[in-house]
């Protein structure tokens, strides 16, 4: 039996919309044979731009699996 693999591509971002706009673009493009699941998870680090607006409206437009948690604290990597 051959198992799928699951792919997740994860996403940090803060106050970095315009690029995480371009990046959710490209990643709607990809076509992935063989795969299970495939997701996106995208943490925002307390961004006060339109992230968060940018990543609902990926969310209406496309069928992708987006996951977006607010992390409320800036946190030094």
């Amino acid at each position: 039996m051959l198992i799928k693999p699951i792919i997740s591509v994860i996403l940090c971002t803060y106050n970095n919309q315009d690029s995480l706009r371009e990046t959710l673009k490209q990643l709607v493009k990809q076509e992935v044979k063989d795969a299970g699941d495939f997701e996106i998870l995208i943490i925002d680090n307390n961004s006060s731009d339109e992230t968060e607006a940018t990543v609902a409206e990926y969310k209406r437009s496309c069928d992708l699996n987006i996951r977006y948690i607010f992390e409320k604290k800036t946190r030094p990597i």
